[in-house]
């Protein structure tokens, strides 16, 4: 959403400072949030057995 926000206000963004464009910026926010998401990917780890069988008990979901 961010990276849309700075794509849509490129001209103005670029007015402020006349340093980086909002397109510029906009790939700098796309590229920052694909490293999040990738991190976060690779830092889950799976829950043990036993924790999993308390949270679907706590969350109402039955066990198969």
């Amino acid at each position: 959403g961010v990276a849309k926000a700075f794509e849509a206000a490129d001209a103005q963004v670029f007015a402020v400072g006349r340093i980086v464009s909002g397109h510029t910026l906009k790939h700098i926010t796309a590229a920052l949030a694909t490293y999040l998401i990738l991190r976060m990917l690779r830092k889950r780890r799976p829950l043990p057995s036993k924790a999993l069988s308390t949270a679907r008990s706590s969350n109402g979901l039955v066990r198969p």
